[in-house]
């Protein structure tokens, strides 16, 4: 599905730029890692192109196949922060 998406946005060659731009099209802020100036390269050309709605339903839909790693219930991390009370995640 990345590289079919990648295909359409017209040149990325790698399923994380279309991983970060699916993230950042859904409202979320990344913050990528990077060892080397290639991949730092790599992480910011998500900025020069944007999903269009149809490619985020798409990616949306592949996702919720993908089997959860932890069940919301049972997650060992705190829903909300202990200090502030604020949400920690929305899952």
């Amino acid at each position: 599905m990345m590289r079919s998406v990648a295909a359409e946005v017209g040149g990325p060659t790698d399923p994380a730029q279309v991983a970060l731009a699916w993230c950042m099209a859904k409202g979320a802020s990344v913050i990528p890692g990077a060892r080397n100036i290639r991949q730092l390269e790599s992480n910011i050309r998500p900025r020069k192109f944007k999903l269009s709605a149809a490619q985020v339903a798409r990616l949306d839909e592949a996702a919720a196949r993908v089997p959860k790693a932890v069940l919301p219930e049972a997650n060992p991390f705190p829903k909300k922060d202990v200090f502030t009370g604020l949400a920690m995640y929305d899952s």
